[in-house]
């Protein structure tokens, strides 16, 4: 998917970046996955853990959920701000998002414009 980053996805207080569904061009998520996003534990949700690999390469493994608003969008979350800050990311810059996987283990890669 093609992303420009909003102020929402560098700042600090929300951590996280945002994919909206309807922007994401193929499926990426097998079954198994998609019924984990689904879950919840005490009405909180649960999420996937993906491995993300910034423009330099470098592995975090953060937590992806779906949420549901006024549409679904996914959430890259918890030490989102982390990469951030160590690609000194900005409001309005290009990222292109990938997805492959290796030994069934889901990497999203990110791409700076």
């Amino acid at each position: 998917m093609h992303k420009t980053l909003f102020a929402s996805d560098v700042r600090r207080n929300n951590n996280r970046l945002s994919m909206p569904v309807n922007e994401i061009r193929c499926d990426f998520l097998n079954e198994q996955e998609i019924a984990q996003l689904n879950e919840r534990d005490s009405g909180k949700i649960i999420g996937l853990m993906v491995t993300v690999l910034d423009p330099c390469l470098r592995e975090y493994v953060l937590p992806l959920k779906k949420w549901t608003m006024n549409t679904i969008t996914y959430n890259l979350v918890k030490e989102w701000y982390q990469i951030v800050c160590d690609n000194n990311f900005q409001e309005s810059q290009e990222l292109q998002i990938w997805s492959f996987r290796t030994t069934n283990k889901l990497y999203v890669i990110l791409n700076k414009l």
